[in-house]
């Protein structure tokens, strides 16, 4: 029972380790976090040309007042749609 393991003698570049494999950091990481930056920065900039360039909305806006120019038309689908029903509903309220 002697079995007897022969071991691979260690190279001198295996002593060296990870260390010399590593380069130290380029400036190829700082052009991918700055392009990766950009995008939001172009963005930031747009929304405010956006802003300076639109006018602001009417001062009715949110009144419902567009919601009283389509009421009529919107009464008459709901009850064609609903097959008159709607208008029981509406005296019993």
């Amino acid at each position: 029972m002697g079995s007897k393991s022969k071991s691979k003698p260690k190279s001198k570049a295996s002593k060296s380790g990870p260390q010399s494999s590593t380069k130290p950091k380029s400036s190829s990481s700082t052009w991918f976090y700055a392009m990766a930056i950009l995008p939001l920065g172009l963005l930031l900039f747009a929304s405010q040309l956006l802003k300076s360039a639109l006018p602001a909305p009417p001062s009715d806006f949110g009144s419902g007042s567009m919601f009283d120019h389509i009421a009529p038309r919107y009464d008459f689908i709901n009850r064609a749609l609903a097959l008159n029903l709607d208008m029981s509903w509406r005296h019993k309220l």
